[in-house]
């Protein structure tokens, strides 16, 4: 395994070094094969993290689930080629799933077929398996070298707007830790990145309007795969780095875009719109429940809510997805989509003979934390705005769970780039182009924008700092935009 891991990461290494399409234009040829060693090392302590930290020697949570079914669907190939590239391709039915993956946690076929992040993920690791032969270093260097290929295009599609070196540029981008942790795993962020680069490429290079359209068409699709919702969120910074772009002067166009804004909140108190705040609204709901963690369990008139403390006396068939409960225990009730306080009661204990339907089944999140609900009032909606940017953009605090050294690398980071862009804006920033203005507007407009769903939807700070790296990195993009580094020279 090891010889083989490290022929494949020469073999990047070569690849990154001497290939003129990898390597990043301005900069030491050497700088992407050094990025791309420093994600891989990352990586290889992201794995250390989940199997020992919160495992118990093997790797854990959704990058365990990842490769475990991502490996089931590969099978699939072995047994039925065509079967396979059905699965690949969106078309299977529910004879299928039963037969080939029923022991996968990922892949569902209640779930939507496309647009499914978990089941895009399990594609990618399906294909990497061929040559993997069940190595996570192997699938971890493919990862490595899609996110760092990402922060390549992110880095090429913006340094026209920058008056740094590219090298310093790059490892800003780089090196911020939680980006730089997330975006080395097996997990969906290293897709984020490429995507996210990809479409920065695609909107700001300068070639051909037909490569222009194909590569923006195949970043969008990309997106729609990976986080759909980010799709939403930068829709409103094109519309504000047009509006920039085209009004002048520059008061003119600022007074415009917060006139929009105000209206396009305010909009949220119409009938038309009530379906997105009544989204917004069950998406928060579930992710309520979900860290609460608990069972979940479909009775005929209504769902029961079974604790933690409770689970001893719960009994889960994972075969036809039924609950029994062995004992009369203290929980809540509550109705399908109805999006209101849970209800105490006494549950009553059932038998084998009339199992309940498993709904949901998970543990309590270490760094759960209370959001006012939303209960579908556009109103609330609004009012939520200053919680919503606050949970997003400050937190983890001191007194927030868990209590965790690596809550504290979290709160390191988000404050240390909060203190880096505040300085640079307010002592080391340049006079800027029509075009570098309109482009820093439209970064915020997106921050703010996806700040507001993070916020309005994720009661977890694990995930709000997985949730927000794209925020970082419109932050930290802003940051090397605005900086005068001629200043920095001169003063030094």
């Amino acid at each position: 395994m090891i010889a083989y891991t490290i022929f494949i990461f020469l073999l990047l290494i070569v690849l990154l070094r001497y290939v003129p399409q990898f390597r990043l234009l301005g900069a030491n040829p050497w700088v992407m094969p050094i990025g791309f060693t420093i994600k891989f090392a990352v990586g290889l302590f992201f794995i250390y993290v989940y199997s020992y930290h919160y495992g118990v020697g093997e790797l854990t949570a959704d990058a365990s689930a990842f490769l475990h079914d991502s490996k089931e669907l590969n099978k699939v190939f072995y047994t039925s080629p065509l079967d396979y590239f059905r699965f690949m391709l969106g078309i299977e039915n529910a004879d299928m799933v039963c037969n080939y993956l029923a022991d996968t946690e990922q892949w569902d076929y209640y779930g939507i077929k496309w647009f499914n992040d978990s089941r895009n993920i399990l594609r990618l690791h399906s294909i990497i398996h061929f040559f993997s032969f069940g190595y996570q270093s192997i699938h971890l260097l493919i990862i490595s070298l899609i996110s760092i290929l990402g922060l390549r295009l992110m880095v090429v599609a913006t340094s026209p707007y920058f008056k740094i070196p590219t090298i310093l540029a790059f490892f800003a981008l780089l090196l911020m830790p939680s980006a730089l942790f997330w975006s080395s795993g097996i997990l969906k962020e290293p897709l984020i990145y490429f995507s996210l680069g990809l479409f920065l490429y695609a909107i700001l290079g300068q070639f051909s309007l037909i490569k222009k359209i194909v590569l923006l068409l195949l970043s969008v699709f990309c997106l729609l795969n990976i986080k759909f919702y980010l799709v939403f969120c930068i829709i409103p910074g094109i519309v504000v780095y047009q509006l920039y772009k085209r009004i002048q002067p520059l008061k003119k166009a600022v007074i415009v875009v917060c006139i929009l804004t105000i209206g396009t909140l305010l909009s949220l108190l119409t009938p038309p719109l009530k379906p997105v705040v009544n989204k917004l609204s069950f998406q928060q709901y579930d992710f309520m429940n979900i860290g609460k963690g608990g069972v979940y369990a479909r009775a005929d008139t209504c769902i029961y809510v079974i604790y933690n403390e409770n689970l001893p006396y719960v009994t889960i068939n994972k075969k036809d997805s039924t609950v029994v409960l062995s004992k009369d225990v203290w929980g809540e009730y509550t109705h399908a989509y109805e999006l209101k306080d849970k209800r105490k009661c006494l549950i009553p204990a059932n038998s084998n003979e009339t199992p309940w339907i498993l709904y949901y089944d998970g543990i309590f999140s270490g760094s759960y934390i209370e959001l006012t609900p939303i209960y579908d009032s556009s109103l609330q909606l609004l009012l939520n705005i200053p919680e919503a940017l606050e949970n997003t953009f400050l937190r983890p605090y001191f007194n927030d769970p868990p209590h965790s050294i690596y809550k504290y690398f979290s709160m390191i980071d988000n404050y240390g780039l909060l203190l880096v862009f505040i300085v640079v804006l307010l002592f080391f920033r340049r006079k800027l182009s029509t075009i570098e203005i309109a482009l820093i507007a439209a970064l915020v407009t997106f921050s703010f924008v996806l700040a507001l769903l993070i916020g309005w939807t994720t009661p977890v700070i694990g995930a709000i700092v997985r949730y927000k790296i794209p925020i970082q990195l419109a932050m930290m993009l802003i940051t090397i935009i605005v900086f005068d580094f001629k200043k920095v020279m001169k003063n030094g």
